[in-house]
């Protein structure tokens, strides 16, 4: 005998019946997570603190505004902190990575990232920052060809 019933019946006989009792929809509803907002961490938030003193002539401080691809090893750099200062006739951008006192390993990656989009992206100002027991110890960028306005160091 061939018996025919309608797709909603057929899934409900076999189990497959997801409608509610009261013919309301019970499925799980797709969900869209968004990423949520990076913040930056202690250190990296004293070192904004202090940049806002050491460039008198920021447009703006952003915390990992962009990432930078990097073209020879096929992955990408993330400047922890970027400085826009506005000089006479140009904008000069500076990128820094900000290190606490103890590099861990996972450092080591984002150290050679650093260091090879320094020499890739030749027109930013590449500063690197480390917190010691000290104070803190910059290193400037010395492959730079963006030297027309000063760095921290200078002041």
């Amino acid at each position: 005998m061939n018996e025919r019933i309608t797709s909603a019946e057929y899934r409900k006989r076999m189990g497959l019946d997801y409608s509610a009792p009261n013919g309301g929809d019970k499925s799980p509803k797709a969900q869209i997570r968004m990423p949520k907002k990076r913040t930056p961490n202690k250190t990296e938030a004293e070192w904004m603190r202090i940049c806002e003193t050491r460039h008198p002539q920021a447009i703006a401080i952003k915390y990992e505004p962009w990432s930078l691809k990097l073209e020879h090893s096929r992955t990408k750099y993330t400047p922890d902190v970027v400085v826009f200062e506005a000089f006479k006739h140009a904008i000069v951008v500076t990128c820094y990575e900000v290190k606490g006192p103890h590099l861990h390993g996972n450092s080591a990656n984002s150290i050679r990232a650093f260091k090879e989009a320094r020499g890739e992206f030749y027109m930013f100002n590449f500063i690197f920052a480390q917190r010691t027991k000290a104070g803190w110890a910059t290193v400037p960028n010395a492959t730079s060809q963006a030297q027309s306005a000063p760095t921290p160091n200078q002041h």
